[in-house]
This record gives structure tokens, sequence and C-alpha cells, in this order.
């Protein structure tokens, strides 16, 4: 598999997102998103669309953004499912009409050395994908000096699902003491 751009790209997109409270009044109530026993659901399995998404009309986005990591399972096709301690969830469209194109990305919170190759690694495993990446992670995090400013970053291998590429990313800043994961995803015609 090749190795995937989309964490890339949604990195940026998450970068230019104002964040908008989850329980923001304004947008419209995604037709992809429930609750169960108190875990924020979405559904991927099905078209995606802006209702889906509560995108609204007049902006190309859907954010869904908490202080607070929270639990979130994403439903995907073939049977798959990815649950995560999300931070930010959002869809972006690109184009109108039946030309839009569709994307996604999930943020977790900030996260120390140790649980950010946990939890990637724990993201690899739930999307069946080589579990090289966590390892490379790992090694890059403990040979490291503490006080490197360069972020240290990889990217997952690419899994399809039905039409629906997904992959991975890890970053830390050595200095900093704690980085994220970005898992990002697009829809392919």
């Amino acid at each position: 598999m090749r190795r995937l751009l989309i964490p890339l790209v949604a990195l940026l997109m998450l970068a230019a997102c104002n964040g908008e409270d989850m329980n923001d009044k304004d947008s419209p109530n995604p037709t992809a998103r429930t609750s169960v026993d108190g875990v924020e659901v979405w559904d991927l399995t099905g078209t995606p669309t802006a209702t889906s998404f509560g995108i609204p009309e007049d902006k190309a986005a859907g954010v869904y953004e908490t202080q607070k990591p929270r639990t979130v399972r994403f439903i995907l096709p073939e049977g798959a499912e990815l649950t995560v301690e999300a931070t930010l969830v959002t869809f972006e469209r690109f184009g109108e009409g039946d030309a839009a194109h569709f994307t996604f990305a999930i943020r977790t919170a900030q996260l120390e050395p140790d649980a950010l190759v946990t939890d990637y690694r724990d993201i690899l495993v739930q999307l069946k994908v080589s579990t090289d990446a966590a390892d490379k992670l790992a090694a890059e995090i403990a040979s490291a000096p503490d006080d490197q400013t360069e972020r240290v970053d990889v990217g997952s291998d690419e899994v399809t699902l039905d039409g629906l590429a997904i992959g991975a990313q890890a970053g830390l800043a050595p200095i900093a003491g704690s980085g994220r994961i970005i898992i990002g995803g697009s829809w392919r015609r």
C-alpha cells in the first residue's frame, strides 16, 4: 500500500478550522451522527452528503470540537469500525451538487509520548494496517533529544473500504513533550 497523503491534507484542514462547539445550534443536525450509550457514533457507510455531515449550505465544513476528549465511534464500510478519543471531528465538502467530494478528519487531544505510541498502534490495528509506523514513531521519539524542536511525524499505510480511503498520522515535538494523532479519510469516486 502507498503512504497516505490524506492525513497531511487533514492536518492542514484542521489547522485552518476555527472550531465550533459540537452543540452549536446554528448548524444542521448531521444525519450520520447518533449517540449510543453516551458514545458519539458516526455512520460513514452511506453516500456522503452535506446533510449527513451537518454541513451548512453556506459553508464548506461541518466542525465538531470539544475541549475535552470524547469517545467517538466510526462505523466504516465493509463492517469495519474505529473508536477513538477525539477532540475534533470535521467533514469538508469540495464542490457542489453531484460533483461534490467529501473528506473527514479526526484529531486527538495532546498525548504524552507513551500514550501517543499506544493509541497510534491501537488505531492502526483497528484500521487493519501494518503497525510498523507505530514502531517507527516509538524509535524516533526514543532517539530524539528532549530539546529537539523539529517534529517527529510518521504516517500509516492507507486502507480503502468500499471507496473510502483512510490513514493516520502521529506527530510530536520532543521539546513540547506531547503530540497528536490525525486520522484522515476521503471518499473516492
